[in-house]
């Protein structure tokens, strides 16, 4: 069985008043490595809680994540924000780049963290190198200056992919990529996640409910209701 990364048995409950909503009810899924995964499905469906959770954003009620043979259960908060760090990479609907550091600043924020202070202070010019061209390579070299405020909605969106880029990561999860974007960004974005995926050999598992996004992907996946559809 594959143990590259793969959900067991996924419950996930939330408190809603008096009584509990129970978004995800019995999920088990496997990731090929080196492949776009396309969840799809409409909203409500569960699909961004079970991102969250094969992230270690957040836990099951029940069951299990496996990331390369480990189990999330067995880690504390700290252990998996080192997995995160490490081996996951993010891309949200909403950018969530920091308004007061450019673009530049927003793409290598992942290496500062991963690294201590005096790591960082000296390789500060390799990692500001490797986030340089990271954003020349998405078409920003004309913008690594400017803050989130002055780049259009397409341009946060790759700068916000840039920075899951920059530590090197297994595994790059997309929650609604596109979500906010125009058609003609829509299709930039989405070329531009298959082209990583095959000059890169990373992992994408792409959360969306626009079907062409979905029609990149090598494997499509639908959620409905919190289970796994035909």
């Amino acid at each position: 069985m594959n143990d590259f990364l793969r959900v067991e048995d996924v419950v996930k409950d939330y408190p809603s008043g008096e009584s509990t909503l129970r978004v995800l009810k019995g999920i088990t899924l496997s990731v090929e490595p080196g492949k776009i995964t396309a969840i799809v499905g409409p909203s409500g469906a569960g699909k961004s809680t079970l991102l969250h959770l094969m992230g270690f954003l957040d836990r099951p009620t029940s069951g299990d994540v496996i990331w390369r043979g480990g189990r999330l259960s067995t880690l504390d908060r700290a252990a998996q924000a080192r997995v995160r760090n490490a081996s996951f990479g993010f891309v949200f609907q909403m950018y969530h780049l920091l308004p007061e550091l450019t673009a530049l600043e927003n793409t290598r924020l992942p290496l500062m963290i991963r690294h201590s202070i005096g790591d960082w202070l000296s390789g500060a010019g390799r990692h500001t190198a490797k986030a340089r061209g990271l954003l020349e390579r998405l078409g920003l070299g004309e913008r690594l200056h400017h803050r989130p405020s002055q780049l259009s909605g397409g341009e946060r969106q790759r700068v916000a992919i840039a920075r899951a880029l920059v530590g090197d990561p297994d595994v790059v999860f997309c929650d609604e990529p596109t979500g906010n974007l125009d058609a003609a960004t829509s299709r930039g974005i989405q070329q531009l996640i298959v082209e990583l995926c095959k000059e890169t050999g990373r992992t994408f598992l792409v959360v969306t409910h626009d079907p062409n996004v979905a029609a990149l992907a090598h494997r499509q996946l639908r959620l409905v209701d919190g289970l796994f559809v035909n």
